[in-house]
C-alpha cells in the first residue's frame, strides 16, 4: 500500500495504491539489472 503522494501529488487526498502480484525467482533474477539500470539513469 502506497499514498499517492508517493508518485509526486503534493496535495494529502487520503488515496492510496495497491498492488498484489506474484513472480517467479527467475523472474525477479531477470528483473533486478533491468532496474538497477533504470534507477542509474535517475540518479
Amino acid at each position: 500500500v502506497v499514498p499517492f503522494g508517493a508518485f509526486g501529488f503534493k496535495e494529502e487526498n487520503g488515496w492510496f495504491r495497491i498492488s498484489v502480484g506474484a513472480v517467479s525467482r527467475q523472474e525477479v533474477e531477470t528483473g533486478l539489472p533491468r532496474l538497477k539500470a533504470a534507477l542509474e539513469r535517475v540518479k
